[in-house]
């Protein structure tokens, strides 16, 4: 199957403790990319949209603090120890120049700093209505503020479905900014106005 994330994934065993409301746990992150991250834990999905903190561990470096919103999780088999354990996939809300300089190493290609950004980034519900996605560093303009919007979207001739949050004028906007984000080959069945 072809790649169809902007930014492949690159594998890594590296530590990290997880953050989110009421607990944290040691978890491991299995890859990482410019976009986000995925961990492996024992421990309870979160729900989808929920605000996770990380603290990264990255060898021969020092540690990164990162704000995440969960994404998706599943399920995965463990290797020779016959049990199973939550594989999380987690997207950036806050990235900063010390996660895109490890990433940058790990490819072995030039820092991306967090001024350069072209990419949306997604922020934490429950950050203020005004608090959407950031593109990069924009000047203030009287443009209309941005609201974050809950896009249905399902594979076409499929029966996957998912839900993507994003920052948008309005729901004709939502529903082009997530078909975008999501690629060929899925359609949009309900925008709603996310919940803060």
């Amino acid at each position: 199957m072809a790649e169809r994330r902007k930014y492949p994934r690159i594998r890594t065993k590296f530590p990290c403790d997880l953050h989110l409301p009421g607990a944290s746990v040691k978890a491991r992150v299995r890859d990482i990319s410019e976009g986000g991250l995925s961990v492996l834990c024992d421990f309870d999905e979160p729900e989808q949209g929920e605000p996770v903190s990380l603290t990264l561990y990255p060898p021969n470096r020092p540690s990164i603090e990162l704000s995440c919103v969960f994404w998706h999780s599943r399920r995965v088999r463990v290797v020779g120890e016959g049990r199973s354990t939550a594989h999380l996939g987690l997207v950036l809300s806050q990235p900063n120049d010390e996660f895109f300089d490890l990433v940058a190493s790990l490819r072995g290609n030039k820092p991306t700093r967090v001024e350069d950004a072209t990419e949306p980034v997604i922020k934490a519900p429950s950050a203020p209505a005004r608090c959407e996605r950031s593109y990069g560093a924009i000047a203030a303009t009287a443009a209309p503020p941005l609201r974050q919007f809950s896009v249905r979207v399902k594979q076409n001739g499929g029966p996957r479905s998912t839900r993507l949050v994003v920052a948008a004028r309005d729901v004709k906007d939502a529903e082009a900014r997530a078909l975008a984000e999501i690629g060929a080959g899925w359609v949009a069945l309900e925008v709603t106005r996310a919940r803060a």
